[in-house]
């Protein structure tokens, strides 16, 4: 599962357009963020996560959720959000896929649209809170116009009429394709052709900051499928033990490793 990722173009094509319309006519980043092919990690961004965009607030990221080397390539690996200053939901689909998400930015609609859906918390709530900011949306449209004119010759934009709807449509679709619930929501992807995602599947239970019995992780690996040993890790660092946990997290890099699965053992080099 050792997969080198090639870095979208089009995300290269955008920062040069970024650092040139600021330079002319003081836009703000497309994206609302900072484009870099930085590997930095918090103690909770997943390990299956590369990250591509900074925010510059409380450490909030946008990333390419690998799904652990089943994402086909960057360009249709789902996005996630990052807020490693939310403790509790630190991550959050934000879309089906880059172009998806450029799609949504492009439409005037700020590129925190998914923090304001996590905490407006239903349509009706959301709907207000772009109501209360319609003209600031039609402003940043009318002021990106010259900017997605540029972009449209390098990238299909798609109309998304109804970001909210949207974003429930593709968690929706994410979930049918879960065989294993974990307690970041991410789970763990069902493998087409991999052997070892299927067979019997495990359980370790654990809680925040719970202190583990490094035999018995070391006998669930040698015991479990892929499938459950994947759970396990994104519920460990979840929970911050891999944070906690020097032993725990010198057996999860070994066993990484093992796999074979070189961007998360990266990964966890780079917190």
């Amino acid at each position: 599962m050792d997969i080198s990722y090639k870095w979208p173009k089009i995300l290269s094509i955008i920062a040069e357009f970024d650092k040139e319309f600021d330079e002319r006519y003081r836009y703000e980043n497309l994206l609302g963020m900072s484009i870099a092919q930085i590997r930095g990690h918090y103690f909770n961004t997943p390990l299956d996560v590369i990250p591509f965009g900074w925010t510059g607030v409380d450490g909030i990221h946008f990333g390419f959720l690998t799904d652990f080397g089943l994402a086909p390539s960057l360009d249709e690996a789902y996005i996630v959000y990052v807020n490693p200053m939310d403790f509790d939901a630190p991550v959050d689909i934000a879309a089906r896929n880059l172009a998806d998400f450029i799609s949504i930015c492009s439409q005037g609609v700020d590129p925190f649209f998914i923090e304001a859906i996590r905490y407006t918390g239903s349509k009706s709530s959301y709907e207000g809170y772009k109501r209360e900011r319609a003209e600031s949306i039609v402003a940043r449209k009318m002021k990106l116009e010259p900017y997605i004119s540029r972009l449209a010759a390098h990238i299909e934009l798609t109309v998304i009429s109804d970001e909210y709807d949207y974003l429930q449509e593709v968690k929706r679709e994410r979930h049918e394709g879960i065989v294993l619930e974990t307690m970041d929501g991410l789970g763990v992807l069902r493998s087409g052709g991999e052997t070892e995602f299927g067979g019997e599947r495990m359980k370790l239970p654990v809680a925040k900051h719970m202190k583990l019995n490094p035999a018995e992780i070391q006998e669930f690996m040698a015991n479990a499928n892929l499938t459950s040993k994947l759970a396990l890790i994104r519920d460990l660092q979840y929970c911050c033990i891999l944070k906690d946990d020097d032993q725990v997290w010198r057996m999860i890099y070994d066993e990484l490793s093992r796999l074979g699965m070189t961007n998360e053992v990266q990964a966890m080099l780079n917190v």
